[in-house]
């Protein structure tokens, strides 16, 4: 009976209508219009580069799987930290989102054991986010790309 399940499974993971269910990261534009941009935050031996990259969101698999966005529940953290950046248009409403999805990144790294960034290395990146200027009207993701890798 367990094999039967197995064998189900791996033929429910190659229809297009399941995929996401069977690996560890999603798509965090699935339904994209327009153009997306992706904050990162790049952290090199240890060391916080002193500046954000922002560059174009590719949908294309081979970045989707770079990305390692993965949706948490209303009251979760995420498992890594990859977050959407919601862009307002009131200034002191887009700081007050981010201090909100620092704060996440702080418990994403405090419950998961996250031993590539540090403390002060996170309030040094809020500060940089704060400064960027975000168009209410695009899709952001925030994530951090460590050593090269995302």
């Amino acid at each position: 009976m367990i094999k039967s399940f197995y064998e189900a499974g791996k033929l429910l993971s190659q229809l297009d209508e399941y995929k996401d269910y069977f690996r560890p990261w999603a798509n965090p534009f699935p339904k994209l219009r327009g153009e997306a941009k992706v904050v990162i935050a790049e952290i090199n031996d240890g060391v916080l580069e002193p500046a954000l990259t922002v560059e174009d969101f590719r949908s294309a698999t081979a970045y989707i799987d770079k990305y390692l966005f993965r949706k948490a529940g209303s009251n979760a953290t995420n498992l890594v930290p990859t977050f959407y950046v919601q862009a307002q248009a009131d200034a002191d409403k887009q700081a007050d989102s981010i201090r909100k999805m620092m704060k996440k990144v702080r418990a994403s790294v405090k419950n998961y054991k996250h031993t590539f960034i540090t403390s002060a290395q996170i309030d040094t990146i809020e500060g940089l986010l704060q400064g960027v200027s975000f168009d209410p009207k695009m899709s952001y993701l925030f994530t951090m790309r460590i050593d090269g890798l995302y």
